[in-house]
């Protein structure tokens, strides 16, 4: 395994990866900030809402590096698994 130590190296790392892979180690950065042990999360303000808009920053980012994507549709599926919570 090569040794990761900046960011260069980190986006050479993550470049060098199939799709399937880059969705994996994304959503293991994801949940690794929302599922942060209580003390952590708790001095963070509704943390939920911030990683829905992080997401969706996200894919505003891939949509204009590939020029193509649905912003709004993002935020329809937010509203779907939101509302199964509530």
């Amino acid at each position: 395994m090569q040794d990761i130590s900046n960011d260069r190296e980190l986006r050479a790392a993550l470049d060098s990866l199939p799709i399937e892979q880059q969705r994996v180690i994304g959503a293991r950065f994801a949940c690794s900030v929302v599922l942060a042990p209580e003390g952590l999360s708790s001095k963070i303000s509704n943390i939920a809402w911030k990683a829905a808009i992080h997401v969706r920053m996200a894919e505003n980012c891939l949509m204009m590096g590939t020029e193509c994507g649905n912003s709004e549709g993002q935020t329809r599926r937010q509203y779907e698994i939101a509302r199964k919570f509530s």
